[in-house]
């Protein structure tokens, strides 16, 4: 795991939000992500076993950024109601 750190690149590079977040892992076949939306790591073997990365490994991310987010989000909704259609209301909803 490590620190992600979400910044408005449009705002100066102010900071809207950190949270951990597991983002370096080795390529296993058993790791897989699940989800079209804000994916979550699968160990098929049963649960993910993380640490904490270097407290100094830090993620820069400017994907919420204001002139990204809009876009994205039209994006995000397209992706979420074709899984629906596709899968049903049986997807998993995790809080982020």
């Amino acid at each position: 795991m490590c620190t992600i750190i979400n910044i408005d690149a449009d705002q100066n590079n102010k900071v809207i939000t950190l949270s951990q977040n597991i983002r370096v892992f080795r390529r296993i076949d058993f790791l897989k992500y699940e989800g079209k939306v804000h994916e979550k790591l699968m160990d098929l073997r049963g649960d993910v076993q993380f640490f904490y990365a270097n407290k100094e490994l830090e993620i820069y991310h400017t994907g919420y950024s204001s002139h990204i987010i809009k876009e994205k989000l039209k994006r995000n909704l397209k992706i979420l109601k074709a899984e629906i259609a596709a899968r049903g209301n049986n997807l998993i909803i995790m809080n982020i």
